[in-house]
């Protein structure tokens, strides 16, 4: 599961606990002396939400965010603070995630399963983010991102996973790679995994890799110009890439292969444009 990029490999991240209450619509932030761990603010009967001054970030993220409706958007924000809720952010060397990082992360996540009921999953519960590039020693060699399922953590370089919102028309996002990776992993088996999620994301995986695998449209995938020599790795790897195209270069995607968009919107369970 992993890509070299820039002469580094790119494969496959923690997050914090959301508990307590939130007011109006503003969230209070604080370091618990108790458990150490950073704690954002909910409300208790309600749809919890971040607060104003972040929403340009998940604008930032996903700008589909603003063509929402009122209601989506407060979802939208509600599985947000859920996945804070769910996964450890964890930073690593000299590097100190801020608040606002952290929803960088919650908004990428969420902009790629929002279309899912069971959007919550398991193969992680972790997301470990170094400030750059950083050495796996079993391999001994340098990653930008790595999915381990063995140790359910998701592991981020920081300065990549930005640089895939620095420019969103290259088709390479190391956030949406990495996390489609864990999708991949605990939605392939609806056998083990027996949602409706699963179901959507396993019967459309299925079928494109079927059509990928025709010699005359996988001859025209390699040859399109679109899609990166690597994506043929395996079909981890193409699933990934073809989702980085899909969020990336949706309008070349749709137009070039035309059943593949629509394979690939069914199976993220969102709706084609």
């Amino acid at each position: 599961m992993g890509e070299t990029l820039k002469g580094l490999l790119y494969i496959g991240v923690a997050v914090i606990p959301v508990t307590g209450y939130l007011f109006m619509d503003m969230v209070f932030y604080f370091k618990s002396k108790k458990s150490k761990r950073e704690i954002f603010f909910k409300r208790k009967f309600a749809l919890k939400t971040i607060a104003r001054p972040y929403i340009a970030l998940v604008i930032r993220i996903y700008p589909g965010y603003q063509r929402l409706s009122e209601t989506d958007k407060l979802r939208f924000q509600n599985r947000m603070v859920n996945f804070l809720n769910r996964y450890d952010i964890i930073s690593k060397g000299n590097l100190n995630l801020k608040p606002e990082d952290k929803i960088l992360i919650a908004a990428s996540y969420t902009k790629l399963t929002f279309g899912y009921k069971n959007y919550l999953i398991g193969s992680f519960n972790k997301i470990v983010v170094y400030p750059d590039a950083f050495l796996y020693k079993p391999d001994n060699r340098y990653h930008i991102g790595q999915f381990n399922p063995s140790q359910k953590a998701l592991v981020f370089s920081w300065k990549d996973f930005l640089e895939g919102y620095q420019n969103t028309a290259d088709g390479r996002n190391l956030a949406l790679h990495e996390f489609t990776h864990a999708l991949m992993f605990y939605f392939a088996s609806p056998r083990k995994n027996n949602t409706n999620s699963a179901t959507i994301f396993s019967e459309n995986y299925k079928e494109i890799i079927r059509l990928t695998r025709e010699p005359l449209m996988q001859n025209r995938l390699r040859n399109s110009g679109l899609i990166r020599e690597y994506a043929f790795t395996d079909s981890f790897e193409l699933i990934a890439v073809l989702v980085e195209l899909y969020f990336e270069k949706q309008t070349a995607l749709k137009t070039s292969f035309p059943q593949i968009y629509r394979l690939v919107a069914m199976m993220l369970s969102q709706k084609p444009e």
